[in-house]
């Protein structure tokens, strides 16, 4: 996991972080199941390029290793499909993680490895530049989520990983938590207002949970296959999650506040590439497109 990772230096060596490349392809559903074609690199190295995310239909941000002599650290770049090209936008000296579009459009948020190795929340611009140190008082954050109200759900490393609700109105709030021993995979879930992340038991069984920040209330809704870490949802409420490196998808039915929760089918891809190597994924606004992070 990348947040345990980047604990340990500012900058690493090469063998640190497990190399990986992002790939971009279009959707399509048919009778049969669904479907991705056109799959093309986002990346193509042997460094670690991961936690894509899409601002819109066109516009993939994401996490990549840059290598400077015998260390490295990560930047966010920022990738156009109707251009096929991507750009290093933070250049900083300091390392960067997890980029998540705010709520009002104006920027986005990174996490932020500083000089004394400490994982801070930061607010960019979309020129790359550090505009804000948001929930001072929280550290170390691992990955994150905002809601609706601008408010923020924090993953926080630790003996156990938490999952904490904070306010950036209020720089001195220290978050309250939520649950604890949780996943990586934090967000909201279409068609609610809420947000969803997981707990996997001693079993490796993996339960996915339903916070509803208005209630504050967390209800149970259903399992991701055994050991999956990462999900993604569609803008329908539809899961698209891994089972031994192969991915698959289920649609949850949503009445009122039931969770109707059906079965897993493999999504194909018609591609040479992410055939059973699959981690993280990211689906576009609209679902026309889906981002894979595939291992060699």
């Amino acid at each position: 996991m990348l947040a345990s990772i980047s604990l340990l230096t500012v900058t690493y060596s090469y063998a640190q972080l497990p190399a990986s490349n992002i790939y971009v392809g279009q959707l399509e559903r048919h009778e049969r199941g669904v479907k991705i074609k056109n799959l093309t690199e986002v990346t193509n190295g042997d460094v670690y390029a991961n936690q894509p995310y899409f601002f819109d239909e066109n516009t993939l941000y994401f996490t990549q290793e840059v290598k400077k002599g015998d260390s490295s650290q990560t930047d966010i770049f920022r990738f156009s499909i109707a251009q096929n090209m991507a750009v290093n936008i933070t250049r900083s000296e300091q390392s960067e993680y997890s980029p998540t579009p705010t709520m009002d459009g104006t920027g986005f948020t990174v996490i932020r490895v500083n000089s004394d190795n400490l994982q801070h929340l930061w607010k960019f611009g979309f020129d790359g530049k550090p505009i804000s140190h948001l929930v001072p008082e929280i550290e170390p954050i691992g990955y994150h989520a905002w809601t609706r109200d601008d408010r923020l759900l924090l993953f926080v490393l630790g003996e156990p990983q938490k999952l904490l609700f904070a306010d950036p109105a209020q720089p001195d709030d220290e978050g309250l938590e939520i649950a604890a021993s949780i996943g990586a995979s934090i967000y909201e879930m279409p068609l609610t207002l809420g947000h969803t992340y997981t707990i996997e038991n001693d079993q490796g069984k993996v339960k996915l949970f339903w916070f509803d920040a208005n209630s504050m209330t967390n209800t149970s809704i259903g399992y991701l296959p055994d050991n999956a870490e990462y999900y993604a949802w569609s803008s329908s409420a539809e899961l698209f999650t891994t089972d031994n490196g192969v991915l698959v998808t289920m649609p949850f039915i949503i009445s009122g506040q039931d969770f109707i929760y059906t079965h897993y089918t493999s999504v194909e891809i018609d591609s040479e590439f992410c055939q059973g190597n699959v981690s993280r994924i990211a689906l576009s606004p609209y679902n026309d497109n889906i981002a894979l992070v595939c291992h060699d």
